[in-house]
């Protein structure tokens, strides 16, 4: 499985868990195939997803996004694909006397949806108490009267308030809120999903949910 760069180069050192989160993946997309049935992306595909991640804002304040593997989720009518991507970036531990750097790299699973309807540029992620706190003395966040279930869960930020609201259904906003941790942005038409945990089954099931969803219901 060849790693293909995405972003600008960083540590490209694999962590000694490589041949288990290799076998993990493995056994995520098995379960998926069980439950929705994938078709692994073609050349162009990939191609076009390459371009797609380029996008994303934020992926771009880590060292380095390689590109592992993708797949087309069945049922998504080719718009909704569960990928396989290593994220490298590097923590900084600070002592009294002393700083030390060490790289850090980790394979998640995301997923990257085209939707059908243009929402401008948007991101979602899970409320916080500090968000919640700072709503009082600075609303910029984004709530959703007809879904207060989902304002509760997640904090929203758009760049067009008026267009997010005018084109935001209450299906698509159900879809997410069943779903704890996901971390979403919105270039336009194009989405990507994670919820920012080294693979798993879960995470892999709960993508695909997502996508499943999004690309069916919205």
């Amino acid at each position: 499985m060849n790693l293909k760069l995405l972003l600008e180069p960083g540590d490209k050192l694999l962590r000694a868990t490589f041949k288990e989160d290799l076998e993990t993946v493995v056994k995520s997309l098995r379960s998926v195939i069980e439950k929705y049935g994938i078709v692994a992306a073609t050349k162009s595909g990939t191609e076009g997803l390459l371009k797609t991640l380029g996008k994303f804002k934020s992926l771009k304040d880590y060292n380095a996004v390689y590109f592992v593997q993708a797949s087309e989720i069945r049922g998504t009518r080719g718009q909704g694909f569960l990928a396989v991507v290593s994220v490298n970036s590097t923590i900084i531990h600070t002592g009294s006397k002393y700083q030390r750097k060490e790289a850090l790299t980790e394979w998640e699973f995301i997923g990257i949806a085209k939707l059908s309807t243009d929402f401008g540029q948007v991101y979602m992620r899970p409320e916080l108490l500090h968000d919640k706190i700072n709503e009082y003395f600075s609303p910029l966040e984004i709530d959703f009267d007809f879904d207060k279930e989902f304002s509760k869960k997640y904090f929203v930020l758009t760049t067009d308030e008026a267009k997010l609201r005018e084109r935001v259904t209450q299906n698509f906003l159900s879809a997410i809120r069943k779903h704890r941790g996901l971390e979403i942005e919105i270039q336009g038409k194009d989405m990507l999903i994670r919820l920012k945990k080294r693979v798993s089954t879960e995470s892999a099931e709960t993508i695909t949910e997502l996508l499943y969803d999004l690309t069916k219901k919205e």
